[in-house]
């Protein structure tokens, strides 16, 4: 399949690229075009490396606060069911 280059600004880029490579103008576009696609493809792993990093993060905040509810609860049922006053209160909020 062949590509037709009517654009004379892209004529131009193509011949100058195929100079300074030492190729034809076809092969300079199959290289321009082998790299923009290959940069967008590293941007896209990294856009994902990204996400699954934050996601990552999410789960890690919310086990600890999961763990810290936790910990609540046991500091709770070590009363016993005694009515909570102001010291076992403050002593569920101590580290």
């Amino acid at each position: 399949m062949s590509v037709l280059l009517v654009d004379a600004e892209l004529d131009r880029l193509a011949d100058e690229l195929s100079k300074r490579l030492s190729v034809t103008k076809e092969e300079a576009v199959r290289r321009a075009l082998e790299r923009s696609v290959a940069e967008l493809e590293r941007k896209r792993s990294d856009d994902t490396s990204a996400v699954e990093s934050i996601a990552q993060e999410e789960a890690d905040f919310v086990r600890r606060g999961l763990a810290h509810g936790e910990e609540l609860r046991s500091r709770i049922r070590r009363t016993n069911g005694k009515p909570l006053d102001r010291s076992l209160i403050d002593q569920l909020y101590e580290d």
